[in-house]
């Protein structure tokens, strides 16, 4: 019986690692297929959590991705941002696909144009894309005058360069923006008369005319991801994997609303940490901030592993020096710098490593320039007015004198200058630690206890050191 037993484990144990040694095979003969579903208002919330989906992207590296559109449109600049994150993918060779399911109006008629091809569900609309702008009640007007005139030429561009770029008939696309435009048509079939906004349906948009075989804007009708896959040839076996907005997403939109407040306050408590004796309340809470506001920026898109660790390396190095370094030199500078690099990168995406096609540039002061300095300067604000606040409110108490310290640093108090003659006379003298120095502690030279710091060693107490320089009140030694 022992025998049979033994064999039976063994069959099980050559099957397992058969599998295993197939499986990698099996993976890699199903093809990834990434669905981005785009359903309602295009925003600035939007953005936020379309920015993780292009980062899953990234890392998944699927054959195909297939942009799913529900909306009305939205945010032009929103808009141009999504647009910018598709032809990244793009430049990387990886097709993405609109799927118009059913409407893709206005900023989501932009959306599809900006991908490889167009396929509709059979109820599917897609067009009515005039930029509008909200009136002070709350409704909607075209846009007219020379700002109207200004930003229908910046889509203009945008839509006659996309239409270009992905092989789209750019009068179609014209008539879906701008209604001064002639009669669209296309052999002797008329699709959009001079005067009107271009709307088309599924039937219509798909329809073809004249001689060339082309359609109209879409390559083909889909009701189901699965149908275009079959479409667009992808016949084997499909990993089909579809973007979930999460708990997080909501929570990381929050975060960044109020990210400024998040870094200020942090910042203070980390201050008052470092200005009060040992480690409590104060310094947990700046890191918990902290924390909040790295997970908050890094869940939106906008921050990356890098920024977070540039954020607490700086942190880091300002302790170093407050603690460790005897001073305020280039640890303290280098923390500061730090500090302001990794907020400053955390709050502006990264911008498109792909070359900007006219009306889809990317503006310095609005990109870049302007977030940063309004997030700065509203941490900043938030810093200052807590000081304020703690100064009004504590100003009686016992953690206000050991916060902000206005004791009179003079004789009458007790505290004595440091006497650089005496302290240049003892350059060249040994003693021996009476502490272990990491690297301050205290050494005993001619008798006398004398405070000093080491050039960054530790050195065991007992141990035999020189003195082999003084810089302002710090005595600095090495071990003979």
């Amino acid at each position: 019986m022992s025998v049979f037993r033994h064999n039976g484990c063994s069959t099980r144990f050559i099957r397992l690692l058969v599998f295993l040694w197939l499986l990698p095979v099996w993976l890699m003969a199903a093809e990834n297929v990434y669905v981005l579903p785009i359903e309602g208002e295009i925003n600035n919330g939007m953005l936020s959590v379309i920015r993780r989906a292009f980062r899953e992207i990234d890392e998944l590296k699927p054959e195909a991705v297939v942009v799913e559109l529900n909306t009305p449109g939205g945010s032009v600049d929103s808009t141009r941002k999504i647009i910018s994150l598709i032809r990244e993918v793009k430049a990387k060779k990886r097709p993405v696909y609109a799927f118009v399911n059913p409407d893709a109006l206005s900023a989501g008629a932009f959306i599809s144009i900006s991908c490889d091809a167009i396929y509709m569900a059979s109820n599917g609309t897609i067009g009515s894309a005039l930029p509008i702008m909200q009136g002070q009640g709350g409704g909607f007007e075209e846009l007219s005058g020379n700002i109207g005139e200004k930003v229908m030429s910046a889509i203009r561009s945008m839509v006659r360069s996309l239409a270009q770029e992905n092989g789209y008939r750019e009068d179609v696309v014209m008539a879906m923006v701008d209604p001064n435009h002639d009669d669209v048509k296309i052999g002797d079939t008329l699709i959009c008369a001079k005067g009107k906004i271009l709307n088309l349906t599924a039937k219509e948009a798909t329809a073809v005319y004249g001689d060339d075989g082309k359609p109209v804007l879409a390559a083909g009708m889909a009701n189901s991801v699965s149908e275009l896959c079959k479409a667009i040839g992808k016949t084997g076996d499909l990993n089909i994997v579809r973007f979930e907005k999460k708990a997080s997403d909501e929570l990381a939109l929050w975060i960044t609303r109020f990210g400024a407040l998040f870094l200020g306050l942090g910042m203070m408590f980390i201050f008052i940490e470092i200005k009060t004796p040992g480690f409590g309340v104060f310094g947990i809470a700046g890191i918990a901030l902290l924390c909040v506001y790295c997970f908050g920026h890094y869940v939106a898109g906008l921050a990356s592993v890098v920024e977070i660790v540039m954020i607490f390396a700086g942190i880091i190095l300002l302790a170093l020096e407050v603690f460790v370094v005897p001073g305020f030199g280039i640890t303290g500078i280098s923390g500061i710098v730090l500090i302001v690099l990794g907020v400053v990168m955390a709050v502006v995406p990264a911008l498109p490593k792909v070359p900007a096609l006219p009306g889809l540039e990317n503006s310095l002061w609005n990109d870049v320039l302007q977030p940063a300095i309004v997030h700065l300067g509203t941490a900043i604000f938030v810093i200052v007015g807590s000081f304020w606040l703690l100064h009004s409110l504590l100003k009686r108490t016992k953690a206000y004198n050991t916060i902000f310290s206005h004791a009179n640093l003079d004789n009458k108090a007790g505290y004595v200058g440091v006497n650089m003659e005496e302290s240049n006379s003892l350059i060249g003298c040994t003693g021996t630690a009476l502490s272990v120095l990491r690297p301050s502690g205290i050494v005993l030279i001619d008798g006398k206890r004398v405070d000093v710091v080491t050039s960054g060693d530790f050195i065991a107490e007992g141990t035999t050191v020189k003195v082999i320089a003084v810089n302002g009140a710090s005595i600095i030694v090495e071990k003979v």
